[in-house]
């Protein structure tokens, strides 16, 4: 047997896990998620203060979702073609699959139209208007899509509300569009002490999740560390888990209505082909805390109860 059937095999009995009270236990705490600290002088929070989203301000916010047979992610390479970046896309789509539990289809390149705005950057050669090519990737959105998504090796940049611009963007979601882009420019940049598993690979999938979450409705996180908060910096970004917390996604389950369980099972089988093997262990725990959830609902008696 392989490293990666011993290891298939170890999580998937991880999630048939048969002690309802373990499960029960793990499904009334929150130890798998940390709650944000003050944020430092340079970081998201304190650069770009946000209010709190609500459930409810989200769910007015969101709307009612297609049902899964109905809707689809949109990936568009757009721009200049990077040797590998066919199987980027590929690996992504498979990934935000079991993310969203939404179909992923990949189309063909689309160019950069003479009329997006651009500049010259230091390091990181031609630097796009995020907000034009946003508006461009959501002229043609099909029906059933529910997102379609700009994946681009240029860099970008992005207007301020005070009429100015931001010297970099890592990318940019509208819900009301349904579109987004995203640029993995610089994510081959490395700094001292970085996480050992931040790889340009790592770094945009979770990229492309937060974004996507934006075209859901999620606004930034402002309670745990999140998929969704909001990232200043290569550092930052590295900082923040791949996962939702539980409050973001209690509203994306709220919103798309997936299977709980095909969704940690789905993505545990993408984490440890990927061989991000906390992740893999991150989504096992949730599975046996839902399937505690579950039994309590049900109001089923645990394995331990009658024993003294």
């Amino acid at each position: 047997m392989t490293r990666l059937a011993r290891e298939t095999l170890a999580i998937a009995c991880a999630w048939a896990l048969p002690c309802a009270a373990v499960c029960a236990r793990q499904g009334n705490d929150k130890s798998d998620f940390v709650r944000l600290g003050k944020p430092g002088p340079m970081d998201w929070r304190t650069v770009y203060p946000e209010p709190i989203q609500t459930p409810s301000e989200y769910k007015r916010f969101a709307g009612r979702a297609l049902p899964f047979e109905k809707r689809r992610i949109h990936l568009v390479p757009y721009g200049k073609k990077r040797e590998g970046s066919d199987r980027t896309l590929a690996e992504l789509a498979e990934f935000l699959g079991a993310y969203f539990m939404t179909r992923v289809e990949i189309e063909a390149r689309l160019e950069v139209p003479d009329g997006i705005p651009r500049r010259s950057t230091h390091g990181f050669g031609r630097q796009l208007l995020a907000d034009d090519v946003l508006r461009h990737v959501a002229l043609k959105v099909p029906r059933h899509a529910v997102a379609r998504v700009a994946i681009t090796s240029d860099d970008l940049y992005a207007r301020t509300r005070s009429g100015g611009s931001m010297n970099w963007v890592f990318g940019m979601g509208d819900a009301r569009m349904r579109a987004a882009v995203c640029s993995y420019a610089r994510f081959e940049w490395n700094y001292p002490g970085q996480p050992p598993g931040a790889t340009p690979r790592r770094r945009l999938h979770k990229l492309v999740a937060h974004e996507i979450g934006h075209v859901f409705g999620l606004a930034h996180c402002q309670t745990y560390a999140c998929g969704m908060n909001g990232c200043n910096s290569i550092k930052e970004s590295d900082a923040a888990p791949i996962h939702l917390c539980p409050e973001c996604f209690g509203k994306l389950w709220g919103h798309l209505g997936f299977d709980r369980a095909q969704r940690y099972a789905a993505l545990g089988r993408v984490y440890l082909k990927r061989g991000w093997r906390k992740d893999a262990a991150f989504v096992a725990r949730r599975a046996r805390a839902e399937a505690g959830n579950a039994l309590l609902a049900k109001g089923q008696p645990s394995a331990m109860e009658g024993r003294e």
